[in-house]
């Protein structure tokens, strides 16, 4: 049996606006918006931390033009194993898959682990209920866990469920957030805030 009877049709129900919406929030984490404050500027001043985030920007276009020559060449539709099976091999694409899973596995947790404080500014403290343990000087309740298991658990079913819905949500909210980050960099820009 030759590849063009094993290729399979793309599944297309993403627009060019949802491709920018994924993408956006999947580089965009609260890290972005925390980490230079907290950590990069105190550390590296603010040369150090536009010099870091200009060399980050670099190899992630590099990694990103690799996507694309690979997907141009692969005659199948599929992700990472797929590109770097047909480009490589069998053991390139197992190492690639691994550490692809070990850092999805890492970022998703790290992610997920920001809820709470999204859920504790949202409410205003309503979910510090329960039984709480404290981590670098945080105080995590039960109550704040719970809901954001239950979030996580609520988005996982829509991802299995209803994708292209889900899909439509995530762009309107990548675009939010893309605006809010420029009108408020705009406001304090022209208040003269930024020192």
């Amino acid at each position: 049996m030759d590849r063009s009877n094993r290729a399979k049709p793309l599944d297309r129900y993403l627009s060019p606006l949802d491709v920018w919406g994924m993408a956006f929030g999947c580089m965009v984490g609260w890290g972005v918006f925390a980490m230079p404050g907290t950590t990069f500027l105190p550390v590296a001043g603010p040369a150090g931390t536009v010099i870091a985030m200009l060399v980050g920007m670099v190899i992630m276009l590099i990694i990103g033009v690799n996507f694309s020559y690979l997907m141009g060449r692969s005659s199948m539709t599929g992700g990472v194993y797929t590109y770097t099976k047909e480009a490589f091999g069998r053991d390139h694409a197992f190492l690639s898959s691994w550490f692809l899973c070990l850092s999805y596995l890492t970022i998703v947790f790290l992610n997920g682990t920001a809820l709470f404080f999204v859920v504790r500014i949202l409410f205003s403290g309503a979910a510090q209920s329960g039984p709480h343990y404290t981590i670098a000087g945080n105080h995590i309740y039960i109550g704040e866990a719970v809901v954001s298991v239950l979030v996580l658990a609520g988005i996982g079913a829509l991802y299995v469920t209803a994708k292209p819905a889900l899909q439509r949500i995530l762009t309107i909210l990548a675009v939010v957030l893309m605006a809010g980050t420029v009108i408020t960099a705009f406001f304090l820009s022209s208040r003269g805030t930024f020192q």
